[in-house]
């Protein structure tokens, strides 16, 4: 695909680190489930990879009663909740489990956090942090925006011996902190080497899975999951700015996000008119049911079938062929 004459002159004056270039990841997750919920494929993936992976709970999840069986106690929650984390890291494949046995509710000090999560990071010595981000206007509950705020400040603190002796905790060289989704809404995120910093690499709109996506700016997990829909209906992107296409994506949030993604031209997924399924073609947001309706018909006449010729029959609108001709001619 096209690349900007900037955006490659920056690739190869600041080269930025790949995710799967570390070795050693923390994931930060203020509740019981958030960071299943927020990164899971993400973990998975990297521990399929043979990475090292620790899984950090911080809250204790007393008061998430929502789905609890009737009449439990806060401590017999609490010990369900225990056993549920480790049950579905395990299933991710990941054994390191650490709990901070915090209250959730917002009932504890940052202090006291800190020096916990600074404990687990002087310990574990990962080389990327993942964790809430605190800085999304939506963002309200005081556990993540908490968690959040200490796993930004630890990240870019972690290198010095001073500062981490001063929380009780052992100086770790963490290389990068993800700041990713830590909850099923649309809340955005960021990624850099420090906690306010923008994504440390180029996301693949072809490879990159919901994880990845929440990562960039302004990308939360309905709009996530929204891309990856499109992405399936169209086969694979072919531009970048197809995103605008996408419900939810307007003109400043693509602005945001237009320099950290990229479409590679040998990954796009060509196909021809005269043989696609018809299925595909219904779901296609270029094509749909009425002209996939035509193009059937006049494959029986045993014609090539081209996005400009569907054009002329009337089939379909000009914006919509020119569109098609990335994939087909």
């Amino acid at each position: 695909g096209g690349m900007s004459i900037t955006r490659l002159a920056l690739r190869f004056a600041a080269p930025l680190p790949k995710l799967e270039s570390f070795q050693r990841y923390l994931f930060i997750g203020p509740h019981p489930d958030d960071i299943e919920i927020g990164a899971g494929a993400t973990a998975a993936r990297l521990r399929a990879m043979g990475k090292e992976v620790c899984f950090l709970i911080c809250t204790d999840g007393r008061y998430g009663d929502g789905a609890a069986p009737a009449g439990l106690s806060r401590e017999d929650l609490v010990a369900l909740r225990r056993r549920e984390s480790l049950a579905s890291a395990k299933a991710l494949g990941v054994e390191d489990v650490r709990f901070l046995n915090l209250s959730d509710g917002g009932f504890y000090t940052e202090e006291q956090l800190l020096q916990a999560m600074a404990a687990v990071i002087g310990d574990f010595q990962p080389d990327c942090i993942f964790a809430p981000d605190p800085f999304v206007s939506s963002e309200c509950h005081v556990d993540h925006l908490r968690c959040g705020r200490a796993a930004g400040q630890l990240a870019y603190m972690a290198p010095y011996a001073g500062v981490m002796d001063g929380y009780g905790a052992s100086a770790a060289t963490s290389q990068s902190a993800a700041k990713v989704q830590s909850a099923a809404k649309d809340q955005s995120a960021a990624k850099g080497k420090y906690s306010a910093r923008r994504v440390p690499r180029l996301v693949n709109l072809n490879r990159a899975d919901s994880a990845e996506l929440v990562a960039l700016y302004g990308v939360g997990a309905y709009t996530a999951m929204r891309i990856l829909n499109y992405r399936e209906r169209l086969g694979s992107f072919a531009y970048v700015e197809q995103l605008l296409e996408v419900k939810g994506m307007d003109s400043a949030r693509f602005a945001a996000i237009e320099q950290d993604v990229v479409v590679r031209e040998e990954e796009i997924k060509r196909f021809s008119l005269d043989t696609v399924s018809e299925a595909f073609m219904r779901r296609n947001p270029y094509i749909g049911a009425y002209a996939a309706q035509g193009i059937v018909i006049m494959r029986s006449l045993g014609v090539h079938i081209t996005p400009m010729m569907l054009y002329k029959e009337k089939i379909l609108s000009l914006e919509r062929a020119r569109k098609l001709m990335f994939y087909c001619k």
